[in-house]
């Protein structure tokens, strides 16, 4: 999909382990329709959220030129371990994450067609079927765990965030008449 598609609408990275979604109106009215039964750019990003591609901030703190910024700036980058450019070999290692299969807030499995359960689950001995049982107690813990770590992690990308609009405070002076200030490493904390 990517190789085939007009570079100004999407293409890879120079590097070839992202691939940059330049113009999504576009993409939303070319390309999806070709390989999905939506044409809804949001439902795509989802549909790659499942398969565990993350949406890439770009940053560049050490050159930053504000006219590639604005040219850049409502493109979108995603990125899989598993998806390289010119590595067809590892796409069949992209799998669905075991958490897209259902809501977390559904108490019910999700429906598998039965030949499709059927191949999963031949050959695989009884013991590594049967999942382990959690107590209630243990469930509403680790759920609590979890949403704890959610916090944390939103406030780190926040913290990460605001470091790097301090740092490009810092190291680009627009007015050009004073030099840019030294901020010590032990006054970001």
């Amino acid at each position: 999909m990517i190789d085939t598609c007009e570079p100004t609408i999407c293409s890879w990275s120079d590097d070839g382990l992202t691939f940059i979604v330049k113009n999504t109106s576009l993409f939303e009215t070319t390309i999806i329709p070709q390989f999905f039964k939506h044409n809804k750019f949001s439902s795509f990003v989802r549909q790659l959220n499942f398969y565990g591609f993350r949406k890439v901030k770009f940053s560049n703190s050490l050159k930053i030129d504000h006219k590639l910024e604005a040219q850049t700036a409502k493109f979108w980058r995603f990125r899989h371990e598993k998806f390289r450019r010119g590595r067809k070999d590892l796409l069949t290692e992209i799998k669905r994450t075991p958490s897209a299969a259902g809501s977390s807030s559904s108490t019910t499995a999700p429906v598998v067609p039965r030949p499709v359960l059927s191949s999963m689950v031949q050959g695989v001995s009884p013991q590594v079927v049967k999942l382990p049982e959690r107590s209630p107690e243990e469930v509403a813990n680790l759920k609590s765990e979890m949403e704890a770590m959610k916090r944390r992690m939103a406030s780190m990308t926040k913290n990460i965030d605001e470091l790097t609009d301090l740092v490009k405070k810092v190291s680009v002076n627009e007015e050009g008449d004073a030099p840019s200030p030294v901020v010590s490493p032990g006054a970001l904390r």
